[in-house]
């Protein structure tokens, strides 16, 4: 994320400033774009590791897997987007992974 974050944003802050420099003078845009650093990636990585100290690494390794299955009920149920033929294949595969890996393994 860093790489990509050093290499397009000169690119996009060059566009924007071409385009219109005054929503960096706004203090919406700041505030905006704490709210999504904050909300996409430091909160949840700090719950994540929150529930990996308390669930341990194994169970954790499954909640994992499974957030493919939990995007797509979201999906389905808020957004009401529908699965293709091979999304489902492709959750139907991770389910059947994690049931294969739950049946060898401790």
């Amino acid at each position: 994320m860093s790489t990509a974050a050093a290499i397009f944003a000169p690119i996009i802050i060059g566009l924007q400033v071409h385009t219109n420099a005054a929503v960096f003078f706004d203090a919406r845009t700041w505030l905006l774009g704490l709210g999504v650093g904050l909300l996409s990636t430091a909160i949840p990585y700090g719950l994540d590791q929150v529930v990996l100290r308390q669930v341990g690494q194994a169970r954790f390794a499954i909640l994992l897997a499974l957030l493919p299955v939990t995007a797509t009920i979201i999906g389905l149920t808020v957004l009401h987007q529908v699965p293709g033929i091979g999304e489902i294949a492709g959750i139907g595969l991770v389910v059947a992974g994690l049931l294969l890996g739950a049946r060898g393994g401790r």
